[in-house]
């Protein structure tokens, strides 16, 4: 048996809106003191973004306006991950993300879409691009 003089982790962490990484770095740091009081810990971010809800009510409600007229529920939700959506924010592009799928399934092995909820979305993102730039 070999007991080795230092190994290392890294670790994925993502937590929902409503937490800072600020706060999610300083549970960690107290994890660490309770764990061990000699100094055997660094602690460094490689990556970090923080979570984010967009606040153009526009884009919202014009798509919550075209899921209603074709019979889609809509359910709010943060979620615990990263996409594209948040670089488009913080560029000052406003932006959501939609999944239509119960079930989700997404970078799970065999990932899909059942082609009924595609067709659906279809109608969706065409009810809510008409909505949201009011043509007619």
């Amino acid at each position: 048996n070999t007991i080795s003089d230092s190994a290392w982790c890294q670790m994925d962490i993502r937590f929902p809106y409503g937490l800072d990484s600020y706060q999610v770095r300083a549970l960690i740091k107290l994890i660490i003191k309770n764990f061990s009081s000699k100094k055997l810990f660094k602690l460094e971010d490689v990556y970090k973004t923080e979570p984010h809800v967009s606040e153009n009510t526009h884009l919202i409600n014009s798509f919550i306006n075209a899921a209603k007229i074709i019979g889609m529920p809509i359910k709010g939700i943060t979620i615990a991950g990263n996409s594209v959506a948040k670089e488009f924010s913080q560029a000052g592009i406003p932006c959501i993300a939609h999944y239509p799928m119960t079930k989700i399934t997404a970078h799970e092995p065999n990932e899909y879409i059942e082609i009924n909820k595609m067709i659906k979305c279809v109608d969706l993102y065409s009810r809510f691009l008409e909505n949201y730039f009011q043509v007619n």
